[in-house]
């Protein structure tokens, strides 16, 4: 049962229609990335009570952080930052378990520190690394929200192999660059909130997920494209 402070907390959403506080207060989620990405969605997956939260990054926060990082703040410049994020998430909700992981999340470590997770959420920041990690969630049997952003351009889709296709099956290339993607705060905002409403909807049973499809956020002409995506029946991570 729900304790009268957390009645209180969550006052305002237990009457949205196919909500379960409980079944939110038992799940365990990895969210991969404490940054613009990462760092929205757990903001309001703590908000909304999900009872454990394991925060992976080896990041230290750094000044070109701040225009898309909302956890963090100048004065922690220097700091680990999944170490400032739990501070701040436990602050925001001290009712859930935030679990600060400093590590580099890998193939190799993904089924010990993803055990017993319900979900895994992409907080990411480069192509390569989301391949290895959509790899390892379809060999743990973890479904995986994808989140990307690049300049005014957002993208979000919900894999859970065989049912859907998995992220290798339509972005099979190990694009590599250079340079530091370009995007503003607003944009990872959206697309962390929106991996955050994915994540609900998959924990408690409501609404409709986006299996087999792509969301699109166009931010300069403030537009949603939906597109369908097809498993790859050669895809050498999820065909066999």
């Amino acid at each position: 049962m729900l304790s009268p402070s957390e009645l209180e907390r969550y006052s305002r959403q237990l009457g949205v229609e196919g909500w379960d506080q409980e079944k939110l207060r038992r799940a365990k989620i990895l969210v991969a990335g404490a940054g613009g990405l990462g760092g929205v969605a757990a903001t309001f997956l703590a908000a909304a009570g999900i009872g454990e939260i394991r925060l992976c990054d080896f990041d230290s926060i750094e000044l070109s952080n701040l225009n898309r990082q909302i956890l963090y703040s100048t004065s922690q410049i220097g700091r680990v930052k999944v170490e400032q994020a739990r501070k701040r998430l436990f602050e925001f909700n001290p009712e859930i378990k935030i679990i600060a992981i400093e590590r580099r999340l890998d193939e190799h470590n993904f089924a010990e520190l993803a055990s017993g997770c319900d979900l895994l959420i992409d907080g990411l920041d480069n192509h390569v690394t989301r391949l290895m990690l959509n790899k390892a969630a379809f060999k743990a049997g973890i479904p995986y929200i994808y989140g990307a952003v690049y300049g005014w351009q957002g993208l979000i889709s919900f894999f859970r192999p065989p049912e859907t296709p998995c992220l290798a099956c339509i972005m099979p290339e190990t694009i590599t660059t250079d340079s530091s993607t370009p995007v503003f705060g607003a944009v990872p905002g959206v697309i962390g909130s929106l991996e955050a409403i994915e994540a609900i909807k998959y924990l408690t049973g409501a609404g409709k997920l986006l299996l087999g499809q792509i969301l699109i956020y166009h931010g300069d002409k403030q537009e949603l494209e939906i597109l369908t995506a097809d498993k790859n029946p050669q895809c050498p991570v999820c065909s066999k």
